[in-house]
């Protein structure tokens, strides 16, 4: 429900496609770490600062991970690459 229509994914995935200096794409609020390469580039979601959703890859609905520790991620870029932490947040 809260994703890119077919249409305006394949727009961007065009705009991608076409501009091979596009290192990453990085996004969140999903409640999951994820990365995926997609359209000639790497996209990495950001895990939620509160809590993670379980793995549905069913396409079910969202569920809370109860048991799953916050957690976010710190990007370092240094000139030439573009380096992503992700880190766990403990008690």
């Amino acid at each position: 429900e809260i994703a890119l229509d077919a249409a305006s994914a394949a727009q961007l995935g065009a705009i991608i496609r076409r501009h091979g200096q596009v290192e990453r794409i990085v996004c969140g609020h999903v409640h999951r770490a994820i990365n995926a390469r997609w359209c000639g580039t790497l996209v990495s979601v950001c895990p939620s600062t509160a809590f993670q959703a379980v793995i549905d890859l069913g396409g079910k609905g969202f569920e809370a991970a109860v048991g799953e520790p916050p957690a976010y991620q710190l990007h370092y870029w240094n000139g030439s690459e573009l380096v992503t932490h992700t880190a766990v947040a403990i008690d």
